[in-house]
């Protein structure tokens, strides 16, 4: 595990795709305090990412836009949730 995760007081996140199991991007090690649903899009295109309503820069009067992304910063409100 590298910086920031290892510094004391950190919560290191994980992310699993959706078969369960460590996503090649994830962080890992002993410093990680939870796993959670984070996609991987590797295993299974964007049906294994992490659905998100979100903005496009540039297209701001399009509401309702729903993009697969997966990533760490996918399974972070997960483990909020669970803090």
């Amino acid at each position: 595990m590298e910086y920031p995760a290892a510094y004391p007081g950190a919560f290191a996140v994980s992310a699993v795709g959706p078969d369960g199991t460590l996503a090649g991007y994830s962080s890992w090690g002993k410093e990680v305090a939870l796993a959670a649903p984070g996609g991987d899009k590797q295993k299974g295109g964007d049906a294994a990412g992490v659905i998100q309503n979100t903005i496009i820069p540039g297209d701001l009067n399009t509401t309702n836009r729903y993009l697969s992304f997966q990533g760490t910063s996918m399974a972070t409100p997960h483990v909020a949730a669970a803090a």
